[in-house]
């Protein structure tokens, strides 16, 4: 093959393509991914009449409860774009370059996408709660709380557990949470992994000193948690939140996706070089009922 852009495009953009394809979305079990084609998105909370929603009936008329919408500010896309440019000769004199930066492209694309989402979950004690006035996503609310100050550990994270077991919607409504995941930074993987992943949890000040015992947390039981996953860009290295990600519903936020990622390659007619345009347009949104689908652990100091 030679060396001319002509030739090397058809392969770079096949393997730009190829390799957006490849990547994984580890943001996966905290957000939703929505499509939604309309030039601003506002969130609408849907009530259903909670514990007092379904009454006997004797047969007759029964007065319908209201799926009343309760929204906050409507959300507009923010672009995102990056372009690289390679000069005629740099890419005759290295063929493959043209290959690999599409090849980056790609990676960094899905990498920025990733990133607004773990972005979101780390500020989640600080943002306001979309459709509580007064409340941020993380916080004392009024079917139960969703916020926690203590370091990882065994007693921290089955109080944890234990309070999102007890956690009602905003119908007031237990929720039957299950599909947990531990979301941790980088710092905290090797002791997520103990709790989750080893058969029994060692003798440790965490549980009391007593001898090793059988981890009620091993993923895989009936523990509700099914396992731990490692988000890097989290802000804190000793923050950690637990994730109910089971379904779409019990995720705590929306990634919206409102133009795909997209890649526009062009040649400058007067220098012959090469310009790779990748743009998306995209937003994270917390969803109505965020609170109920995250337990966030900011540690103090």
């Amino acid at each position: 093959m030679s060396n001319v852009f002509t030739d090397l495009l058809p392969v770079a953009i096949d393997t730009f393509w190829q390799q957006l394809a490849s990547k994984s979305a580890s943001f996966e079990p905290i957000a939703r991914i929505r499509t939604d084609a309309v030039p601003n998105l506002k969130v609408a909370e849907l009530r259903t009449g909670g514990s007092a929603g379904f009454g006997s009936w004797d047969g007759g008329d029964v007065s319908p409860t209201d799926f009343t919408g309760i929204g906050g500010t409507a959300a507009r896309p923010v672009a995102y774009k990056k372009q690289m440019v390679i000069t005629k000769y740099d890419a005759e004199d290295n063929p493959l370059i043209v290959q690999d930066v599409a090849s980056r492209l790609a990676d960094e694309a899905a990498y920025k996408l990733g990133s607004l989402v773990w972005a979101a979950l780390a500020a989640a004690a600080s943002t306001a709660h979309p459709t509580v006035a007064g409340k941020y996503i993380v916080d004392a609310h009024t079917f139960g709380t969703n916020k926690g100050t203590s370091a990882l550990s065994l007693s921290a994270l089955n109080a944890a557990r234990a309070s999102m077991r007890r956690y009602k919607n905003h119908d007031g409504d237990i929720i039957p949470f299950e599909g947990f995941n531990l979301i941790v930074p980088g710092a905290l993987e090797t002791v997520a992994k103990q709790l989750i992943r080893s058969v029994s949890y060692p003798n440790a000040a965490t549980n009391g000193g007593e001898s090793d015992i059988v981890n009620t947390f091993q993923a895989g039981g009936d523990s509700g948690i099914s396992g731990v996953l490692v988000a890097p860009l989290l802000s804190d290295a000793t923050d950690w939140a637990l994730v109910c990600g089971a379904s779409d519903a019990r995720k705590p936020f929306d990634l919206w996706l409102r133009s795909p990622i997209e890649l526009i390659p062009t040649i400058d007619p007067k220098t012959q070089a090469l310009y790779f345009n990748v743009s998306f347009r995209a937003n994270v949104l917390a969803k109505p009922d965020c609170d109920t689908g995250i337990f966030y652990s900011a540690v103090a100091g």
